[in-house]
């Protein structure tokens, strides 16, 4: 008699890329925590934008389908000195049909100076390595940075390059391998922190 064993889903492998992120951000000392946005910590996101230059706001209020979609992983970073509010928070979409996660939003609220600045995008990225990992993925698309600025940034400092035709910078990509790479000498300089 052969075993049925039910296929993984995109949610299982986000529970077990954030358990894991959570184990290297406590194991390096940050006082932060990954989660699972859900729609109480995308109210707070929404709530946060009031306390946002205009500059910086991004529609969280136009989300919360994203919370419904199959293909979602939808993830947040909770400050553990802070009452466990949201303040940052990312949304990605797995596209099963080229094996890549897009990441379509990403913010630091800066509810309060915190390991957060400067390392919001970093911390992303352990969990969307994870992610990857768990699930196979051939790798990961910035869609439609912020800004100009923004997607240089992503460019310059996490070597993603720009699969647009006319160089925008409106599609950044970086392959699984290369993260993972990036994924293990970084994660060693912050554990070394």
């Amino acid at each position: 008699m052969e075993l049925w064993v039910p296929e993984q889903t995109i949610g299982d492998y986000g529970k077990s890329a954030i358990k894991q992120a959570n184990e290297l951000l406590r194991q390096a000392n940050k006082p932060v925590l990954v989660d699972l946005l859900n729609m109480e910590d995308l109210e707070w996101c929404i709530a946060a934008m009031r306390n946002v230059p205009s500059e910086r706001q991004l529609p969280w209020h136009q989300m919360g389908y994203m919370l419904r979609e199959e293909n979602a992983f939808n993830f947040c970073f909770k400050l553990t000195d802070k009452a466990h509010r949201v303040a940052g928070a990312c949304l990605c979409e797995y596209c099963p049909a080229d094996n890549v996660l897009n990441v379509e939003m990403l913010q630091n609220f800066r509810i309060t100076p915190s390991v957060l600045d400067g390392n919001l995008f970093r911390f992303a990225l352990y969990t969307i390595v994870l992610f990857l990992l768990e699930c196979r993925g051939k790798g990961v698309r910035i869609m439609f940075p912020v800004n100009r600025k923004v997607a240089s940034y992503y460019i310059e400092k996490f070597d993603f390059y720009d699969i647009t035709d006319d160089n925008t910078g409106d599609i950044l990509y970086r392959d699984t391998s290369d993260l993972i790479a990036w994924f293990v000498r970084d994660a060693a300089l912050v554990e070394g922190e």
